[in-house]
């Protein structure tokens, strides 16, 4: 695809970030926990500021636990990295 000059667009360049994350997952050189952090934290950047920071984890843990349990999110997980997550353990159960 010819080049048109134009820098990327936000949406393009997050593309990009995101691709350079799931392939280090890919590779080995960034734990799927991490990369679950760093999805959890650019959803949440828009709120950074304008909500209490006791909300934010609140929020933070939800979106965590919505990514290792959803099935549409754990498939969206696994095609970018190649890894599903697991859900968390629940106290009291084996």
């Amino acid at each position: 695809m010819p080049s048109s000059g134009r820098q990327p667009t936000r949406l393009q360049s997050a593309g990009r970030v995101e691709s350079e994350s799931a392939r280090k997952v890919k590779n080995g050189e960034m734990l799927l926990d991490e990369y679950l952090d760093e999805r959890a934290e650019q959803g949440l950047a828009h709120l950074k500021g304008k909500v209490a920071e006791s909300t934010l984890e609140v929020v933070r843990f939800a979106l965590r636990e919505k990514l290792r349990t959803d099935p549409a999110l754990v498939e969206a997980v696994r095609q970018a990295t190649g890894s599903s997550p697991q859900p968390f353990p629940r106290p009291g159960k084996s």
